[in-house]
């Protein structure tokens, strides 16, 4: 069977391909200006894309300079490889997982905003030290119990206390 008898499938084109994408994403070319942004992508950053288009990304967002995403985005034009990473971008108040893919043409990002699992991240964190302290607290409250049975005197029980709790508090 030749290719020319196979029924003919219509073809997407790239943007309506891209636009139904569930990352943002956009495309560089190689003076660092928009040459294409998806529809999720003006919605991460705030942005229209007839605004963007033929900026260099740098102009767009000079708070971009001297980070994480300008340093990976020309590493990856630099050495031809992709680059992988996550950073906090403070402008937008958002962390964001960043996918960028270079060509002889320039660079393709694919980005999301992952700023509720790192906030999720945080609180669990801050929950951990909670628990922890607790458990500490926990501790110190059985070994005083253990300090009342064990002590000769009331004057024994406040030595024997002090003792204890400079060691807990680490002093």
């Amino acid at each position: 069977t030749s290719m020319t008898s196979q029924p003919s499938v219509p073809q997407d084109s790239k943007e309506t391909v891209l636009g139904r994408m569930t990352d943002a994403v956009f495309a560089l070319d190689d003076q660092w200006r928009f040459t294409h942004l998806n529809d999720r992508a003006e919605e991460v950053l705030g942005a229209d894309a007839a605004e963007l288009l033929g900026e260099a990304v740098w102009d767009a967002f000079p708070e971009a300079r001297n980070t994480k995403f300008y340093r990976e985005y020309r590493r990856a034009v630099e050495e031809q490889e992709s680059v992988a990473f996550e950073e906090y971008f403070d402008p937008l108040e958002a962390w964001f997982s960043v996918r960028a893919y270079p060509s002889d043409t320039g660079l393709t990002v694919y980005f999301r905003d992952v700023t509720e699992k790192h906030d999720q991240l945080a609180e669990l964190e801050r929950e951990r030290a909670r628990l922890a302290v607790r458990e500490r607290f926990d501790r110190v409250l059985t070994d005083v119990s253990k300090l009342g049975t064990t002590a000769s005197s009331l004057a024994d029980f406040q030595t024997r206390l002090n003792t204890r709790l400079h060691r807990v508090a680490g002093m």
